[in-house]
């Protein structure tokens, strides 16, 4: 059984292949190097295959598509005939639909509610509201959010949130509105997540954001707030005029990011209570790009639900993996179980081609490493930086063990050159922290493990000078739980470093550049190593160190520290006894 999965349009365009037990995936900006794209994914499906060993499309079974292109079916088949010389079936989903088969078939649950909260979907042709609201064939209605009861095989849609005349935008439309309003453009949805962590001290006094219509949540007004931010101020921020370069955290724009991440979480937590009393299920699964907002995922799993399972990304790739399951679980009514284990779906790179990627170039010192993760933990413990590639790329943006750059919390000057590395110039967003799952509620108010950076959560050590300096006193953190079952590696480097320190927990931020995608190549990750202050580069089975950099390293090498006193020096600034 050979099925391919495609998100074919908008800014997140993936695919994803199915062969019989094994899933991967990745996003067409992945290969075309440029973010947000909304390119065919032909790259994408060319990539899959080829690691797959497929030489001909056509020897798989079918194709099946997300059918958020409006309208007629016929032009996205069309494409997708023309662009892959693909002559077999076809088969079309629901956005929604396709987000909610990706969180559903990939969570060890055999029985769950279903919750996706995304950007407006798939034309509506009837929904389900209390009272009954049925929409005439041909309404120009969209989906807004969906819930559904996953059991075994099969995936039951129980309620639509529709956009209406009046009311056009979901809880993710609005938020996006948002974003555009802050002069973060329409894909800034982290940054305002980022940047709501610290308002709430000064609010501002405006009608709600997000409304009720016949019982369902939406954000209120008719106009296209992400194209016309001014229209979103006149219409419900009192007239305020859209933020420009004024400097951030304010009293202001601050306190808008807050409002919006606020409504939101009661929205989303509503909704999950909601949906927990007419299915009584006790495990939930999210999908769509409410998956990125790390603090609304804390709060729904710590009301309602004994179990929790977010999908890692809520991108064209939970779309295209979506799709995927879909034609392999529900057309083929196999066993659905997938274990999505460490959250890393694209295809590996084998010795050979990394070695295509370092050798000859005469900048590079290549050493062959018996064992990589203590090398990586070695460094780390000296104080070092560390861009780590190896394996499987992760299914989203945040990185998570497998495309990352990792830094010592306690030294700041290797943390400086992670935010000079990625080019973050703002202060306010918190790194990403990985921690040992057996201390995550040591270290952080996590309800839960969190495997796929999908939660985000205070910390614990409130002692703790230099964690305050690091991750923001008031910043909700992004947080990983690392653990031997979900990736053994990384499991490593973590206990060495804190068998060596004293401390359990990492910075953890994504390999790439401000603007630009995950690193998916080995060409990739030497490119952001050679333009980075980052000391060292482990690259599959070798150490890669530059002698001269293609910019300026910014920040003058960190001395090793001796190591004598080196365990209680950091556990002691980290607040640990």
């Amino acid at each position: 059984m050979k099925i391919i999965g495609i998100q074919a349009s908008g800014p997140g365009t993936a695919a994803a292949l199915v062969v019989d037990s094994q899933l991967t995936a990745v996003a067409e900006e992945r290969l075309s190097r440029q973010r947000h794209a909304g390119d065919f994914p032909a790259r994408a499906v060319k990539y899959l295959l080829s690691a797959a060993s497929i030489e001909d499309i056509n020897g798989i079974d079918a194709i099946v598509v997300s059918d958020r292109g409006r309208g007629s079916s016929a032009p996205v088949q069309d494409t997708i005939r023309a662009r892959l010389s693909y002559n077999g079936k076809i088969h079309q989903v629901g956005n929604h639909d396709a987000h909610a088969a990706a969180t559903f078939f990939t969570s060890p649950f055999d029985d769950a509610a279903v919750l996706v909260a995304d950007f407006a979907g798939s034309l509506c042709q009837h929904v389900h509201t209390d009272p009954p609201h049925y929409l005439r064939a041909g309404d120009d209605m969209q989906e807004l959010q969906c819930t559904y009861r996953g059991t075994g095989v099969d995936l039951v849609r129980i309620q639509t949130t529709p956009s209406t005349g009046a009311h056009r935008h979901g809880l993710l439309d609005l938020y996006a509105a948002i974003s555009a309003f802050l002069n973060f453009g329409p894909h800034g949805l982290g940054r305002v997540t980022d940047l709501a962590t610290f308002g709430g001290r000064k609010p501002l006094g405006f009608p709600p954001l997000v409304t009720d219509y016949d019982g369902d949540v939406v954000g209120g007004g008719s106009k296209n707030y992400i194209a016309d931010p001014s229209a979103l101020g006149r219409d419900c921020l009192g007239d305020l005029k859209p933020r420009r370069n004024q400097a951030l955290p304010d009293d202001i724009y601050t306190e808008i990011a807050h409002k919006v991440q606020t409504e939101t979480t009661e929205a989303v937590v509503a909704m999950a209570a909601r949906l927990q009393r007419v299915t009584r299920s006790r495990s939930l699964c999210i999908g769509g790009a409410i998956a990125f907002n790390g603090p609304v995922m804390a709060q729904v799993a710590a009301a309602g639900f004994d179990h929790l399972h977010v999908f890692p990304t809520g991108d064209g790739v939970s779309v295209a993996v979506g799709c995927a399951l879909w034609g392999a679980k529900v057309l083929q009514r196999s066993g659905r179980r997938y274990d999505l284990r460490n959250g890393c779906l694209g295809p590996e790179h084998d010795e050979a081609s990394i070695r295509r990627a370092i050798e000859g170039n005469e900048n590079l010192t290549v050493t062959r490493l018996d064992t990589p993760a203590e090398e990586v933990a070695r460094l780390l413990v000296e104080g070092r930086s560390v861009a780590w590639f190896r394996g499987a790329s992760e299914a989203g943006p945040r990185g998570l063990g497998h495309r990352s750059v990792l830094a010592p919390i306690s030294d700041e000057q290797a943390m400086e050159r992670v935010r000079s590395a990625l080019g973050r110039g703002e202060d306010y967003r918190p790194y990403g922290v990985a921690v040992l799952e057996e201390f995550h509620r040591t270290c952080f108010a996590l309800p839960c493990a969190a495997p796929w950076m999908t939660l985000s959560a205070p910390f614990n050590a409130k002692r703790s000078e230099v964690l305050a300096k690091a991750l923001g006193e008031r910043a909700a953190v992004p947080v990983q739980t690392v653990s031997r079952r979900t990736d053994a590696p990384f499991y490593r480097v973590l206990d060495q470093y804190y068998r060596a320190v004293g401390a359990p927990l990492l910075i953890n931020a994504p390999l790439r550049r401000s603007g630009q995608p995950l690193a998916e190549t080995p060409a990739d990750a030497v490119d952001f190593f050679l333009r980075s202050g980052v000391h060292a580069l482990v690259l599959g089975p070798f150490r890669v160190e530059a002698h001269s950099r293609a910019v300026a390293d910014p920040v003058r090498p960190t001395p090793i520290p001796r190591a004598k006193g080196v365990r209680t020096r950091i556990k002691e600034a980290l607040g640990f006894r």
